[in-house]
């Protein structure tokens, strides 16, 4: 990044303008919370079952933000420390924010981290960040009232067909975003064999799928001993997934 576009990426306006917006996320967070207290007392569930739940959810996100942390490590060399910070903080994918940052810069005619990068390049990639958390924000205001309803006529009522369903969709949903995952890693492969080259490299998402399945099922039947794991088990099992994957 040249200098003058990594002196504004960095301005200290920035940085305050991104903390307001940070700030709102975080009080909408304590917002939950408390919401949820209120609730848990108005059909008297426990509240060492409510901070309970609470601990497992944040104990279970330390995993996803050291994968977030990894890609939002090159986000911030692409597009400054403030906007990297925003997006990953109301999104949460750092991934999907680097695409947008790069297919900017692509419309405005350059490449990401190129000599050629300058401050109309970058507008566009932050415009573009943007832009592209738009759809989602608005499918949630929308469709979010009526989720509840669609998912109780799809059980019929039977609160185990409701589980099931839930658990059915989850399953197709990881299956489907592994498989993306390891079918694009083989394809690569074998672009870098037909191209000459050698090694596991574009395997690495491949191995790091793997490795990770097989640490969450050993995980899994560690924690019917030691119940107290299954709260680190998604954490510990991506953290394996990306060591075992650094080896290659």
């Amino acid at each position: 990044m040249p200098q003058e576009v990594f002196q504004v990426a960095n301005n200290a306006v920035v940085w305050f303008l991104c903390f307001i917006v940070v700030a709102v996320a975080l009080i909408q967070s304590l917002l939950y919370i408390r919401l949820s207290l209120k609730a848990a007392d108005a059909i008297g569930f426990e509240r060492r079952n409510v901070y309970k739940g609470l601990w497992t959810g944040a104990v279970s996100s330390v995993g996803p933000s050291f994968a977030v942390f990894l890609v939002m490590v090159g986000l911030i060399s692409a597009v400054g420390a403030p906007i990297a910070w925003l997006r990953c903080s109301i999104i949460g994918s750092a991934p999907i924010e680097m695409t947008g940052a790069m297919l900017g810069a692509q419309a405005y005619g350059v490449e990401l981290n190129s000599a050629q990068y300058d401050l109309n390049a970058l507008a566009a990639s932050w415009w573009t960040m943007s832009v592209n958390g738009i759809g989602w924000l608005i499918v949630a205001a929308v469709l979010t009232p009526h989720l509840e309803k669609v998912r109780a006529k799809f059980g019929g009522g039977d609160a185990r067909w409701l589980v099931l369903i839930a658990v059915a969709a989850t399953t197709g949903c990881y299956g489907y975003l592994s498989a993306d995952t390891i079918g694009k890693a083989l394809r690569n492969y074998r672009k870098a064999l037909a191209a000459g080259g050698s090694g596991m490299v574009p395997l690495q998402p491949m191995i790091a799928t793997i490795a990770a399945g097989v640490a969450m099922a050993v995980l899994i039947r560690a924690s019917k001993k030691r119940p107290k794991l299954r709260e680190y088990n998604l954490g510990l099992a991506m953290l394996a997934g990306m060591i075992v994957a650094a080896f290659f």
